[in-house]
């Protein structure tokens, strides 16, 4: 998959093009972009999407509730929706652009869309100025066909990026995991620990939670991890480790069976159930005893859920 990052880009083909923020690309987002994929392979045009790296004014106050994707995971999943480019400029190098000028440079110029696709509630243009209609009306007379998809919901309840970030942070995994259309996960390296998992005999890789993504409720998680070419059950830790003193959130994880160095690894853990609050344990015995309890609750999701 091609990915350009900014509005210096020109397509050598025509395209045909998903429109809209897609932060946590979730079921309603996939909405938009599986009717795009499909109209790019109906016409034999090259799959697109044109999302934005939000960086204040109209979306910034999204990124200052905290990202659902960083940059990357957002790619991948669209990579494996079939999409083959993506045009993904910071905000602040078109927002003062007006909708005529966001479609005539944007849509027409820089990727020769021919077939566009938003949601119902797409806005563009300076300070939101352009809607749907507004697109529909502009795109016409340069021969590109729009298709708006209307609202997506789940049990009578619209699917949104701020419901998600509200689960995520009430530790309602499950049912994030549900509107996403896939486990919400805590990506990133493996920094260096205090050792003390290893000397309560349970082992465990941590990762500083990056700035600017949203942050889950603090506690313990049945997860499973990615690292070392293999998914593995785990059981993570949110929080600042009260017991020992921690200050930074991090996330903390012990892979049920894996022995070894992860020092420095991208390693992917997903949320998968929420077991309980952060506590702070009288003693460091008190800690290893719960946690020795928390692991078997986690085998036991395991050996329930697959």
């Amino acid at each position: 998959m091609e990915v350009a990052a900014t509005l210096d880009f020109c397509s050598l083909q025509q395209t045909s093009v998903a429109l809209g923020y897609f932060d946590g690309v979730h079921r309603g987002h996939m909405e938009v972009i599986s009717r795009a994929v499909a109209t790019a392979r109906e016409k034999g045009l090259r799959p697109a999407v044109f999302t934005f790296v939000a960086d204040g004014g109209r979306k910034g106050e999204r990124a200052l509730q905290g990202q659902l994707l960083t940059e990357a995971a957002k790619e991948r999943l669209l990579a494996g929706a079939g999409v083959e480019l993506v045009l993904t400029p910071h905000f602040a190098s078109f927002r003062q652009m007006e909708p005529e000028q966001f479609v005539a440079e944007v849509i027409h110029l820089r990727l020769r869309a021919r077939a566009v696709t938003c949601g119902y509630d797409f806005r563009f243009g300076r300070g939101g100025a352009g809607d749907a209609a507004a697109l529909k009306r502009l795109c016409a007379p340069l021969g590109i066909a729009v298709e708006v998809v209307p609202e997506f919901r789940l049990a009578g309840r619209e699917v949104s990026s701020t419901r998600i970030r509200a689960l995520i942070a009430q530790g309602e995994v499950e049912e994030a995991g549900r509107l996403l259309g896939y486990p919400f996960a805590v990506e990133g390296s493996v920094g260096q620990g205090n050792h003390l998992g290893r000397t309560l005999q349970f082992p465990t890789v941590n990762q500083r939670l990056q700035e600017g993504m949203v942050q889950p409720r603090f506690g313990v998680y049945v997860s499973r991890t990615r690292a070392a070419g293999r998914w593995w059950p785990s059981v993570t830790n949110v929080g600042v480790k009260p017991t020992v003193g921690s200050e930074w959130p991090v996330a903390e994880t012990n892979l049920l069976g894996f022995s070894g160095d992860l020092y420095g690894a991208e390693i992917r853990v997903e949320l998968l159930h929420f077991l309980r609050g952060e506590q702070k344990f009288a003693s460091v015995e008190a800690l290893r005893e719960q946690i020795a309890r928390d692991v078997q609750s986690a085998r036991d999701y395991f050996a329930q859920n697959g």
